[in-house]
Parts: structure tokens; sequence; C-alpha cells
């Protein structure tokens, strides 16, 4: 378990964190940090020292080819702390209210009310998204602009446009919000919450929009990954 105080003292550094959102994606080594950062090694390597002492990172041996000694890489090691004072446990409580849904109604009544309300919340964040931005019609562009770099960076998921043409967007996240939830029920979190909020968001984009998850770290990928199509009308304006 993570020591508090010693995590806090960690995290006093804003280099420190810059050094954590690094490796959000894969693990690096001192050389590709220093350079994300833009820190020396020599930095690099005293803070990595520091939040390796606290939990936070981990060093594993990569070989790169040839022989020789490995080449040291740090990755996240993906443990939590919640930070609150007094304590609260908002975890604990989302432990109860799914476990006592569960032993009530059942699996099934219970994945499918996820669902229900996922979808709703989905499709209400992005209604009210695109009123509050004067938007009568969503694009690529702006669902990438307002959405995934927007609302989802600010969420905290780590967002990435992995690729985007005129009528296909490819975007991933990399921090899931519920991982701890998923450890013990992957199928009511990820395929109910998950899966409905981004058929919500989905329909809420209009009948000419259609979506898939192509990846998901709840069922073992390093991300997850979605895919959205856009039957652009004819002569509609891609931004």
């Amino acid at each position: 378990m993570l020591n508090k105080s010693e995590v806090f003292k960690a995290l006093s550094s804003d280099s420190r964190w810059e050094i954590l959102n690094a490796l959000t994606d894969e693990p690096k080594d001192i050389n590709e940090i220093a350079d994300r950062v833009g820190l020396k090694a020599i930095t690099v390597r005293h803070h990595l020292s520091s939040l390796t002492q606290t939990g936070l990172v981990e060093p594993l041996p990569e070989r790169k080819g040839g022989v020789g000694r490995p080449t040291t890489v740090y990755r996240i090691t993906g443990d939590n702390i919640r930070v609150s004072f007094p304590q609260r446990d908002y975890f604990l409580l989302n432990q109860i209210i799914v476990g006592g849904l569960l032993s009530i109604l059942g699996s099934e009544a219970t994945k499918e009310i996820h669902l229900r309300v996922a979808v709703k919340a989905g499709f209400d964040l992005l209604e009210n998204t695109a009123s509050e931005n004067g938007l009568e019609r969503w694009t690529l562009d702006s669902f990438r602009r307002l959405f995934v770099e927007g609302l989802l960076g600010e969420m905290g998921t780590k967002p990435e446009v992995v690729s985007q043409s005129e009528d296909e967007l490819i975007f991933q996240e990399r921090n899931c919000l519920f991982f701890e939830l998923v450890k013990t029920n992957p199928e009511l979190i990820c395929n109910a919450l998950d899966k409905g909020f981004h058929d919500g968001v989905v329909k809420a984009l209009g009948p000419d929009f259609e979506g898939e998850r192509l990846n998901c770290m709840g069922h073992g990928d390093p991300y997850c990954r979605y895919k959205i199509l856009w039957n652009r009308p004819s002569g509609a304006d891609s931004t």
C-alpha cells in the first residue's frame, strides 16, 4: 500500500507530475523521459528515484537489441491513492451500490440499468456540449475538438487521436476512470457503463454517425480505443 505522506511529498514537484504524465502512454527510459519533459537526464534520474521509492513508478529491464546490459525503462505501477481530509471513500460506496444491485436484481438486470443510465449520460453530455457551444450539427472535427480533446481531456482519461480522415476518427484513452471497479467486474463496467456511455455519445452525434469500441483496458488491452464513422452528407463541410 502506498504511504500517503511519502506520496504527497513526491508529488509536491511539478516536474514529477510531468514525468508521470510522460509515462502514461508507455514505459520509457531516462533519455526518452528527459526529451519528453525537457529536463536533463540526471535531473530525471533524481525524480525517478523519489517516484520509485514511493511506489508510483517501477523500473523494468528491457534489452534493445544486441548484447550487453539491458536498458532500464520505467512505468507507472497503477497503484491508486485517494486524497481527502477528513477521510472519504467513494470507491467503497460504489462497491456497496454495485454489490447491492447485483445481489438484489441479479447480473442481467443490473447490467441493463447501468447500460440505460450510461446511454442517457453520454447523450445528455454531448447534447449539452453542443448547446453550450452553439453547435447545430456535429462533424468529426468538432467532435475531436470538443469531446475527445476537450471533455475527455478534462475528465482525465488521457485521450489521444490515433488517426483521422474525412469520414473516420480513431481515438484512444490511456486512463480508465473506473479501473479499480473494472478489476472486480469488467462485464458490468466495460460492457454496460462504458459501452452505454459511448453509445449515448454516438446517438447524440446524429444518424449520420456510427461508433465502435476496438480495444478495452478492462479486457487486457493497454488502452481503450474507439472508432467513429461519419456518413457525411453530400456537400457537408468537414469543420
